[in-house]
């Protein structure tokens, strides 16, 4: 069974509904020009179940460091002042609110909740075991919730028949190869998108060019017309070289060395409708991957750490230690920093316009490369044509 009826189907990680946007309590899904979208081409916004759980843990943390906060402050005022501050009705009974109002306020704004119970643990464990995004790399398999929020998006899908569906996440473990990948899987077209923005601007170049899906024929022809053309975008970017600042926010090590990029898949929408000829303004998605050299930290084992643990010792890093007589031990350094060059990749999802000319229902002219920034969103007079 197919259910491809609405035009866009949007999965929603922790990231994009933590925060508060608009006077409300949940984040970037709240947006209002969202909601406006979503009526005006047919879409569907989803938030897995495990998502509303996460947010409401982290929420509910926030308040409780506010109210320690709140009450220091008021022990400190106490000779001048009496005030009153009451606990929270308990760690669970207060989660739950917190998540009753969370759900409340998804619910307020058109927001499915969909189940993680189809997630079964050895799905988990295949993509741990492999190192598939959202697990880290090499030595570190973090990554176990964000994991099942994407399981849970496409086995969700594939069991009540979507076959298209976008991820929306801002989360930097995800990485839109790896999410195509895992959505072949499951037998589900998944692209990822990088927050809530990037969504947005999808959609308005969807309801400018009256289409509402982003596997509709006229996406599937720009997008092949795109990366048949794809040495226009290199020719743009080795004019136009990125700015190592795109980058920087992802990486681990301070770059020494960038070495080369590489550009993924295009996949491209109209800017105006494609009936009639004239001008066609077309914007399209790429990821670009950063090769760099970066130097990163190491530090040495603190000295301080062979110093004995007697009761009552005082430790003084980098002057020594004092003992219960006073007396002062040797000097003991800090640790010292240690330098070491290795290689580091990193893959920015950057927003481009393109230029082209329609005549008589077809492409007669290459592509001219007009913009290429990360995640931008789309120039207002574009939205405006069509």
């Amino acid at each position: 069974m197919s259910n491809n009826s609405a035009g866009l189907h949007l999965f929603f990680d922790t990231t994009e509904v933590l925060g508060g946007v608009d006077g409300g309590i949940i984040g970037a899904i709240g947006t209002k020009r969202l909601r406006e979208l979503a009526d005006q081409i047919d879409s569907k916004l989803y938030v897995p179940d495990l998502v509303l759980d996460e947010a409401a843990y982290r929420r509910f943390h926030h308040i409780e460091e506010r109210l320690t906060k709140l009450k220091t402050a008021a022990e400190r005022l106490a000779t001048e002042f009496t005030t009153t501050i009451e606990a929270l009705p308990g760690r669970e009974n207060t989660r739950a609110r917190v998540r009753k109002e969370l759900q409340e306020a998804l619910d307020g704004v058109g927001v499915k909740i969909v189940p993680t119970t189809l997630v079964r643990l050895e799905d988990v464990l295949e993509l741990s075991k492999n190192r598939v995004p959202p697990f880290g790399k090499d030595h570190d398999p973090r990554g176990f919730h964000d994991a099942v929020i994407l399981l849970s998006t496409l086995k969700f899908a594939q069991s009540v028949g979507i076959t298209e569906c976008l991820f929306v996440s801002g989360d930097d473990d995800h990485e839109n190869q790896a999410v195509a990948g895992l959505g072949r899987k499951y037998g589900v077209t998944c692209q990822l998108l990088k927050g809530t923005k990037e969504a947005i601007a999808i959609m308005e170049a969807l309801a400018a060019a009256h289409v509402k899906s982003v596997v509709d024929g006229v996406v599937q022809w720009l997008s092949d017309y795109m990366n048949a053309h794809r040495g226009n975008v290199d020719r743009y970017l080795a004019e136009n070289p990125p700015k190592v600042r795109d980058f920087l926010p992802h990486l681990r090590g301070r770059p020494l060395k960038f070495v080369a990029w590489t550009l993924g898949e295009i996949w491209a929408l109209p800017g105006r409708t494609t009936q009639g000829d004239g001008p066609l303004p077309i914007i399209f998605f790429v990821d670009i991957r950063g090769e760099f050299i970066v130097q990163e930290i190491m530090w040495s084992e603190d000295p301080l750490a062979e110093l004995e643990a007697r009761p009552g010792t005082i430790f003084a890093p980098g002057t020594g230690q004092r003992g219960l007589a006073g007396a002062v031990g040797p000097l003991v350094p800090g640790p010292m920093p240690i330098p070491r060059q290795t290689n580091e990749s990193v893959t920015v999802r950057f927003t481009g316009v393109a230029m082209s000319q329609m005549e008589g229902g077809e492409l007669v002219v290459p592509p001219t490369i007009t913009s290429l920034t990360p995640a931008a969103p789309l120039p207002a007079p574009l939205l405006l044509e069509g």
